[in-house]
């Protein structure tokens, strides 16, 4: 097959483009397509294949649909070809829809802790129980017009957000209205009020009358495409963060968003005086995705503890730079050797993790996770720091089947032991409670078996303890950054201020602030990284500093 095929190109947003057939579908009500999306689906081998771009997206004239097997399908689109007319709806769905049964057996792997509200059950629906409170359905959003790359999302940012729905708000509170992030807020506040008020008799119809008016304001914003189009998956959600560029919204965007500082350093100048000079970022480095690459991979051995905690890991080994960042139009003034770091300080509270083209079966997440290695964490060296190490909690998977179709998987909130599968396109968006029949390994753990015809796209962890471990984590990580480097993490004196800002200690000797051209603040794109960090061919050797030479 052509090389063209199973390399497609990816759109701005970091996405391979799916091509669909189409069916008309104009006259069909959702409840029909509901139907039709629900036949039985052939169990096959492997994952699902990765099917060509379309020529707007790719840039090649052949639009035909083709399979190619050797590549990952492209996540992120609903069921209708962006190109298409908003009526057709994927036709390969009439023959290989996605499952709407887990495919594994026995219990969810232990250890998960849940907490928040109980569950959204419309009172005239006399959903049964299992006798011990569990309840075996939760309403969700409704599929419409090929919604469920937003439905899903939301439903996990809900589930996230209701562990501690007091601290989700609390940080919305002195943000301006008029920020876009704030919609995230108001288009869960009413759902979360019906946790308290108890549901209205037509709950579906006000779930997805917020989930609608949230959609047609991300239309005119510019956040999507049009109102029938297919996304990617949390795209939207990223693209809220980089509209916003009030920076006095920092306790807002830092539940979604991390921070690094990055620090550069080049020994050697063109006329031989070899003197080392640095350049810092005073304006730390947004992060929103957090992907897994085929190089982590192979150095963590799938392990997502080990992948996290060598991300925080301040005396990493710095990364070579394919000459020093002092040029005049693009020609280098200095043959030093240059090289740089990324220095993480914080992370959000809920943490997104993209798996790239990996495998469900090639990483293991557990139900927890720890992002401080446990034999350093807090080891009597950190002062006033709180004796117990932050902890990640898993929230749930976020899939897509091979035709494109979002649905997820989340641990509830309600504080019982209990995994739901939710699909938009089943029983009108009701969420169903996976039994003890269905089997272990439904959420969490190495041997995660996803819904057949699915795979997972994302995992979504929360920050257990919220604001407090958040702040206790960035504590730990800035005090450790300022020991072995020359920088101070500078939190903003407001209660809700803005980001951080970062210090070099020998700014007075001479050391070069970040160009303003340079500044930035979005973290580079996922897979393809920034000029500036291009490796070289050869080893990056450890940073040093001497505080009489800096310059």
């Amino acid at each position: 097959m052509d090389a063209q095929l199973a390399h497609s190109t990816p759109t701005p947003s970091g996405y391979n483009p799916v091509l669909s057939r189409c069916v008309e579908s104009s006259s069909l009500m959702n409840e029909e397509l509901e139907a039709l999306f629900s036949l039985p689906l052939t169990q096959g081998p492997g994952n699902a294949p990765c099917m060509k771009a379309t020529d707007h997206e790719a840039g090649t004239g052949d639009a035909s649909p083709e399979y190619n097997s050797a590549a990952p399908l492209a996540p992120g689109f609903g069921i209708v070809q962006a190109s298409m007319p908003a009526h057709c709806v994927d036709l390969s769905a009439l023959l290989s829809p996605p499952s709407h049964e887990s495919s594994s057996s026995g219990a969810m792997s232990p250890g998960l802790a849940i907490e928040g509200s109980h569950p959204l059950v419309s009172p005239g629906s006399k959903r049964p129980d299992r006798g011990d409170g569990e309840i075996l359905t939760v309403q969700g959003y409704c599929w419409k017009d090929n919604s469920c790359w937003l439905d899903s999302s939301l439903e996990l940012i809900f589930q996230t957000a209701q562990r501690d729905w007091e601290g989700f708000a609390r940080r919305f509170s002195n943000a301006p209205f008029s920020i876009k992030l704030h919609r995230v807020h108001d288009t869960l506040a009413p759902r979360h009020r019906l946790t308290v008020e108890g549901p209205p008799k037509d709950l579906e119809r006000d779930l997805s009358a917020q989930r609608d008016q949230l959609r047609e304001v991300l239309l005119k914003w510019g956040a999507i495409k049009l109102m029938q189009s297919r996304e990617p998956s949390f795209a939207w959600l990223s693209e809220l963060l980089r509209l916003d560029t009030n920076d006095s919204i920092y306790d807002a965007r830092s539940y979604f968003e991390g921070y690094s500082a990055q620090l550069r350093t080049c020994t050697g100048t063109a006329d031989g005086r070899g003197y080392t000079h640095c350049q810092v970022r005073t304006i730390p480095i947004r992060h929103f995705f957090y992907q897994l690459t085929d190089y982590d991979l192979d150095r963590h051995r799938g392990s997502v503890v080990s992948w996290l905690q060598s991300l925080l890991e301040v005396g990493q080994q710095p990364e070579a730079l394919q000459h020093c960042w002092k040029t005049l139009d693009a020609t280098p003034l200095c043959n030093g050797k240059a090289q740089f770091m990324d220095l993480h300080f914080s992370l959000p509270v809920m943490l997104i993790i993209e798996l790239g083209s990996s495998c469900d079966t090639e990483w293991d997440f557990p139900s927890t996770v720890c992002p401080l290695q446990r034999d350093s964490a807090l080891n009597g060296d950190e002062p006033g720091i709180a004796p117990t190490s932050p902890e990640y909690r898993l929230v749930g998977r976020l899939l897509y089947g091979s035709t494109g179709h979002f649905l997820c998987r989340y641990a509830h909130s309600s504080g019982a032991s209990c995994v739901y599968e939710y699909d938009g396109l089943v029983a009108k968006g009701t969420a169903k409670i996976l039994g003890d029949g269905e089997g272990k390994n439904i959420l969490a753990g190495p041997g995660f078996v996803s819904p057949t015809g699915h795979r997972t796209h994302c995992v979504v962890y929360s920050l257990h303890g919220g604001a407090v471990a958040q702040r206790t984590l960035s504590s730990i990580l800035s005090r450790r950054i300022t020991r072995l480097f020359p920088l101070q993490i500078i939190s903003d004196p407001t209660a809700h201020g803005g980001a951080p800002s970062i210090v070099f200690h020998g700014q007075q000797d001479g050391a070069i602030p970040t160009p303003a051209e340079d500044h930035a603040s979005a973290a580079p794109p996922r897979e393809a990284p920034a000029a500036l960090q291009e490796p070289s061919t050869q080893a990056a050797a450890p940073l040093q500093f001497d505080s009489g030479t800096l310059r």
